[in-house]
């Protein structure tokens, strides 16, 4: 079987973007000599993040096909997974792993809103509180790191403002700047 790079992933329609956050997160690993389609198909689906659907997958699926090998079977999820789908509730439904400033929105963010639009709510509030959990460690490890890069706790901020703001504008909540304070 023919061996492929990640050049041959983005000919294949996979942005270059894509398949470099892939490789840095864990989920592919090219060697210099090139992948096995099998092999990097069975590494994907152990390390990939389910919550996250992107095209990595049925690529490779299709890659594996067309060769007309057999595709490895699935793993089930890695433990951390399951871990994240089971968060405590507590009696009015507001998530227990809140900070004390986004538990206090959400409730009063919920009560104006439908029971659907309450997942989108929590994931607002997490993204928050993920966003003010990387401006601390900005604050205390600084904006570049000692071999002179970016923070990577810069980038996770910037994410977790912009999945807040969309969580907010699909919400169609137009809300004042929360008051940061510490936890």
């Amino acid at each position: 079987m023919k061996r492929i790079s990640q050049a041959d992933l983005v000919r294949l329609g996979i942005s270059r973007q894509a398949v470099w956050h892939h490789v840095r997160a864990g989920r592919l690993r090219f060697p210099l000599s090139g992948a096995d389609p099998v092999k990097l198909l069975a590494y994907w689906q152990a390390h990939r993040d389910p919550a996250y659907n992107d095209k990595i997958g049925p690529i490779l699926e299709r890659l594996v096909q067309e060769a007309g090998v057999e595709a490895p079977k699935p793993k089930p999820a890695k433990a951390k997974t399951a871990a994240r789908a089971t968060t405590s509730v507590e009696s009015d439904g507001c998530p227990s792993d809140l900070s004390r400033e986004m538990k206090a929105f959400w409730r009063r963010t919920a009560e104006v809103l439908e029971v659907d639009g309450q997942s989108i709510l929590t994931v607002a509030c997490r993204a928050w509180d993920r966003a003010e959990d990387a401006r601390l460690g900005i604050a205390q490890e600084g904006l570049k790191s000692t071999n002179g890069r970016l923070n990577p706790l810069v980038a996770v901020e910037a994410q977790a403002a912009d999945r807040y703001l969309r969580a907010l504008k699909q919400l169609g909540l137009d809300v004042e700047p929360i008051t940061r304070s510490k936890r």
